[in-house]
């Protein structure tokens, strides 16, 4: 979104090869009607469906969601089970930085 009157609609390629030859698309569309649209349609999903990411005060990743207007805070990554943040613990050192 550009000054909510040009809105960017295009793919993401997270293919490595990418990194060298930009092969995603996009349309452009100049309208302010649409990117209104757009903007009200991502603030819809983006407080209904998602995250947002914070510091708390020792600079600890917080994510908040709000459900059904409640707010809630989690200090582990939400939606895994402690097995799951052990896995991703003792795997994460030999993950590819291109991948992070």
């Amino acid at each position: 979104m550009i000054d909510q009157k040009i809105v960017f609609i295009g793919s993401l390629n997270m293919d490595q090869r990418s990194a060298k030859t930009n092969s995603e698309l996009g349309l452009v569309i100049s309208s302010g009607e649409i990117a209104r649209q757009v903007t009200s349609l991502l603030d819809d999903l983006s407080t209904d469906s998602s995250y947002r990411l914070q510091l708390d005060a020792n600079d600890r990743v917080e994510w908040v969601s709000v459900d059904a207007g409640t707010q809630k805070l989690w200090h582990t990554d939400p939606e895994t089970s402690r097995t799951e943040r052990l896995w991703l613990k003792l795997l994460s050192p030999f993950a590819p930085d291109e991948l992070l």
